[in-house]
C-alpha cells in the first residue's frame, strides 16, 4: 500500500472524526443539547445514545491520526499554532460582535475570553501537544519495538487503567480518592487534559513504526473489536457517565481499533478526501454556532424516524456549510499567511 493511499485513508478517518463530533454536540447540553428534550427511555433517546456510542472516540482518533503524521517530523514552528489561534479568534469574534449587536450580549471583553476559553479546550491543548512533540517523537524513533510495547503499556496502565479505577471508585463509595491519581488531583478529568493527549499521540506514533504488525492483522477484526466496544460504551453508559471518559481504556481501545481498520484499507489516492479534509478545523471551530437554527427541541420528541432523519441531515448539513466557510476564509486569508510565513518560520526549531 503507497504513501498517499495511506494518507487518504486518514483524512477519510479525519473527515469522519470531526463528522462524530458534530454527532456528540448534537447531543451535548451545551450545543445542540437535545439530550434535554429526549424523553428517557424513549427510542428517540437510544437513537442518540447509538450516536454518542459510535462517535465518542473521536477525539482520541484525532490525537491518533497526528501522532501517526507527525512522528517522523521533529521540526516545528509557531507558523501553524498562529494560524489555528488567528482562525479560533476570527470565527470567536465575528459570532461575539453578532450577539452583541443583536442586543443578546453587552460588549465585555472578560465575557469574550470566557466563551473562547469554554468552547475551545481542546485547541490550547493541541497546540501544547504540537510544540512538544517532537521530544515524544525522539523516544518512539530510537526504542526497539519491545520498549514500544512496553512504552504504550505503561502509558495506559498509568494514565488509562488507573484514573478509571479511581473515577470507579469514586462513583461506587460516593467518596473522593483522586489523590491517589496518576493524573491530579481532579482525577481523569474525563480525559480532557494533556496527559491522555500525549499517551494516544505516542501509541499514534508507535501503530505507523509498527504498521507491518498491524496491517497483517485482518482488518475485519479490528471492524468488530471497535463495533463491540462501542456497544459496551452505550451499556455501561446507562449505569455511569464514567462510560464515555475519553481517557478509558475501552475508548482508548475504541479508537485504536477504529484507526488500525483504516490503517488496513486501500482507498487508493482521493484528492477529494485530502480537499474535504483541509476544512477539518473550520469545521470544529464554527458548528456550533448553527445548531440553534435546526429547531432541535422540536424533533427530539418527533418520532423515531423523523428524529433520525433530523439528527443525520442537521449533522451533515452544518459539516458542508462549514466546509464552504473554510475554503471562502482560505481564499481571502492564505495569501496573507504566505507572506507572514517567511517571518514566522524563523521561530522554527528541530529536535535531535
Amino acid at each position: 500500500m503507497s504513501n498517499n493511499n495511506r494518507q487518504s485513508n486518514m483524512e477519510l478517518l479525519r473527515i469522519l472524526s470531526i463528522i462524530g463530533v458534530l454527532f456528540l454536540h448534537y447531543n451535548d447540553p451545551t450545543y445542540g443539547a437535545a439530550y434535554n428534550y429526549t424523553i428517557y427511555g424513549s427510542i428517540n433517546l437510544i437513537i442518540l445514545d447509538l450516536f454518542q456510542a459510535f462517535s465518542i472516540c473521536a477525539v482520541n482518533v484525532f490525537i491518533l491520526i497526528s501522532g501517526y503524521f507527525l512522528v517522523n517530523s521533529n521540526t516545528r514552528s509557531l507558523f501553524k499554532p498562529v494560524k489555528l489561534l488567528f482562525e479560533v479568534f476570527f470565527i470567536t469574534i465575528v459570532n461575539y460582535a453578532y450577539l452583541v449587536a443583536s442586543g443578546k450580549y453587552y460588549l465585555s471583553l472578560l465575557a469574550y475570553l470566557y466563551s473562547v476559553s469554554t468552547l475551545y479546550w481542546f485547541i490550547g491543548i493541541y497546540i501544547s501537544l504540537y510544540l512538544i512533540s517532537p521530544f515524544i517523537n525522539v523516544i518512539v524513533n530510537n526504542i526497539n519495538r519491545k520498549s514500544m510495547t512496553v512504552l504504550v503499556i505503561l502509558l495506559v496502565v498509568l494514565f488509562s487503567i488507573q484514573p478509571t479505577a479511581i473515577d470507579l471508585t469514586n462513583f461506587i463509595t460516593d467518596d473522593n480518592f483522586n489523590y491517589f491519581s496518576n493524573i491530579g488531583y481532579y482525577g481523569s478529568q474525563a480525559g480532557f487534559t494533556i496527559v491522555n493527549f500525549v499517551m494516544m499521540y505516542t501509541i499514534g506514533g508507535v501503530l505507523r513504526a509498527c504498521k507491518d504488525r498491524v496491517t497483517s492483522v485482518p482488518k475485519s477484526r479490528y471492524l468488530l473489536g471497535y463495533i463491540i466496544l462501542s456497544i459496551i460504551v452505550d451499556f455501561v453508559n446507562q449505569f455511569t457517565s464514567i462510560a464515555i471518559a475519553y481517557s478509558t481504556p475501552v475508548i482508548v481501545a475504541q479508537a485504536t481499533m477504529l484507526f488500525c481498520f483504516f490503517m488496513c484499507i486501500d482507498l487508493g489516492s482521493s484528492k477529494i478526501i485530502n480537499f474535504l479534509s483541509a476544512s477539518t478545523f473550520t469545521v470544529y471551530c464554527t458548528h456550533i454556532y448553527f445548531f440553534p437554527l435546526y429547531n432541535i427541541p422540536q424533533y427530539a420528541t418527533a418520532t423515531p424516524l423523523i428524529s433520525l432523519v433530523h439528527v443525520v441531515l442537521t449533522v451533515f448539513s452544518i459539516y458542508l456549510i462549514c466546509t464552504v466557510f473554510h475554503f471562502l476564509y482560505s481564499l481571502i486569508t492564505e495569501p496573507v499567511f504566505n507572506k507572514l510565513r517567511p517571518l514566522i518560520e524563523k521561530t522554527k526549531y528541530k529536535v535531535e
